[in-house]
């Protein structure tokens, strides 16, 4: 039932000379689109849904993409695999959610593994759009490529380059204390929306010698791995080379808990108060987040509305004693209407019988944020919790804000 997918068929043997003539049209290919832009000015993929495994055609579902900011769209590609026959390229718009569609732009093919001519679809766009979710419209939709690791939407790919964008950091586990090489323990973060990554840096202090740039990867819960990016070196303390190690990353990921990987463990840097986790920065902007109606939710018996896809925490990281944010998105339509109660538990605790969480007794509320004081206690410390926040009004309201490690 499905296709081949051409780059499925890099892992497998194949005469030499097809393998040269795919890997050359390839080339081809990003040769021409990066030739007509200024080396300052090169587009980055600000959304690809492709994957390696078989396709079909005729997507059942529409392919959309966020911006989390201005956006000057250089290109948009989908494909058209279509049993090795490809399509007579036609156009390609993006619609936004007003029903304002740009386009259609007129699309050019090139040819896929074999010579299968017209597989792929690349319309010039070069048009500047607001921040925003977009609907990318195939003139072909017939002969689209699509599969189920692609949801059921369509192969594309999204060129261009995010304007005036500050990358914040989405996450930071260095300290200013001393380090040793090898964490022993996976370095971890939580985004509670979906995020546009930017640049992931670990840090190599490796007895003042640093370390030859390698590589970063991320993954995912599911084991999905984004990467490996190939990082550069920058100078430390003291002119020590190469101690922070820079990838830039540049993509978008869904809400989530991924694990930093590192191409040499042995000489990142962790200490206790990184919790024996490798020293890590990961810079970007977090995306506008379209949440659905608040559902009903059971728990231990009694009927909450969730809210927690409105909810997020001001930090992952929170001092013995220190105060945490819980924050609300903007649009937000929780309403703190009676008594409020902060929880904490332990992400390791399986729950059952017992006490599972525990009150936080310091709990102010201004406006629509709630600021909380973590445990002093030495018994809290060296562990992450899940963040819950239960207000007692009507309805009763939950959410779960996020996760913070006491170090």
């Amino acid at each position: 039932m499905f296709e081949q997918n051409p780059r499925s068929n890099m892992k497998k043997t194949r005469p030499a000379r097809a393998i040269s003539v795919w890997l050359t049209l390839a080339l081809a290919v990003l040769v021409i689109s990066a030739s007509a832009y200024p080396a300052s000015a090169q587009p980055t993929e600000l959304f690809n849904n492709t994957n390696i495994f078989g396709v079909i055609n005729g997507p059942g579902q529409p392919t959309t993409f966020t911006l989390s900011a201005s956006a000057t769209i250089s290109e948009v590609a989908t494909y058209h695999w279509n049993f090795g026959f490809g399509a007579a390229p036609g156009s390609i718009s993006l619609r936004n959610q007003s029903g304002q569609v740009f386009g259609p732009f007129a699309a050019r093919g090139t040819a896929g593994q074999g010579g299968a001519p017209n597989v792929n679809w690349i319309a010039a766009v070069n048009v500047t759009v607001p921040a925003g979710t977009y609907t990318v419209l195939d003139s072909d939709p017939n002969t689209w490529s699509h599969n189920p690791q692609s949801l059921s939407r369509g192969f594309t790919i999204v060129r261009g380059s995010l304007i005036n964008v500050q990358a914040a950091e989405l996450f930071n586990n260095t300290n200013i204390f001393g380090v040793a090489n090898g964490p022993s323990q996976p370095t971890t973060f939580t985004l509670n929306t979906s995020a546009a990554i930017s640049e992931v840096a670990t840090y190599h202090w490796n007895f003042g010698f640093g370390a030859a740039p390698g590589s970063i990867s991320l993954r995912n819960q599911s084991g999905q791995v984004f990467g490996p990016f190939a990082a550069r070196g920058t100078a430390g303390q003291n002119g020590a080379p190469n101690v922070n190690w820079v990838a830039a990353v540049n993509v978008t990921v869904p809400a989530g808990t991924y694990t930093v990987l590192d191409s040499d463990p042995n000489t990142w840097s962790h200490n206790p108060q990184s919790l024996s986790r490798g020293f890590a920065i990961v810079r970007g902007s977090l995306l506008p987040q379209t949440c659905p109606p608040p559902p009903f939710v059971f728990i231990r018996g009694l009927r909450y509305q969730d809210y927690s896809c409105y909810t997020s925490l001001s930090t992952a990281t929170v001092a013995p004693g220190g105060f945490f944010q819980i924050l609300q998105s903007p649009g937000s339509p929780l309403v703190y209407d009676g008594p409020v109660v902060v929880t904490i538990q332990d992400v390791n605790q399986s729950g059952g019988f017992g006490f599972t969480a525990f009150r936080l007794t310091n709990v102010t509320l201004s406006g629509n944020t709630l600021t909380a004081q973590a445990p002093s206690l030495s018994l809290f410390q060296g562990r992450t919790y899940n963040v819950a926040v239960f207000i007692f009004g009507q309805p009763w309201k939950t959410a779960s804000a996020g996760q913070i490690t006491i170090p």
